[in-house]
């Protein structure tokens, strides 16, 4: 379904922007494994993403031991938020570029870059676009509202997650 959604997000209004449509476009052109464009280079990206994220969290937090939780909560989770995201952005990118690769995706504003045929060839064909066009920082082209997202939301997540795991440890105290 990830397809799906990159594709809708970089499609023009009209028949192209609908769900029903890109269903059976998607269907017609690529079959049942067009839906799994990018999709086992989607999961191996989680696993590091994970190991990164939790291992930051929790050393960032022990390196700030002396600090009040809310402060060690909140470095912690935005410094997980902004590691990782350095850390896959690269890997991220190179699989939406794949999975929107099309040869009819039009943006309201021309062509977008992903588009091109070229990145229809494989995972390393749209690393060699990238570096070709932009060199090494087109890799992290959309970097900057990725962690203008991710860190706000690490830093909620996390604190909502610390709470309820105190919360939850008062409970099962004060039920023995």
């Amino acid at each position: 379904m990830e397809v799906l959604k990159a594709r809708l997000q970089i499609s023009v209004d009209g028949r192209e922007g609908k769900l029903l449509y890109q269903l059976r476009d998607i269907a017609a052109k690529e079959g049942m494994r067009g839906f799994y464009r990018g999709y086992v280079m989607g999961i191996a990206s989680y696993i590091p993403f994970n190991v990164l994220w939790w291992t930051t969290y929790g050393k960032t937090r022990r390196r700030m031991a002396e600090r009040s939780p809310g402060v060690q909560i909140a470095c912690g989770a935005g410094s997980a938020a902004l590691l990782s995201a350095a850390f896959i952005h690269p890997l991220e990118l190179v699989k939406t570029r794949y999975q929107v690769a099309t040869s009819g995706t039009v943006a309201a504003v021309g062509r977008v870059a992903s588009a091109r045929a070229s990145d229809r060839e494989g995972l390393m064909q749209v690393v060699r676009n990238v570096r070709r066009e932009n060199g090494a920082r087109g890799f992290y082209a959309g970097f900057a509202p990725t962690v203008m997202r991710s860190v706000p939301s690490a830093v909620i997540m996390m604190s909502v997650f610390e709470y309820l795991k105190a919360e939850r440890k008062e409970v099962v105290e004060l039920a023995l």
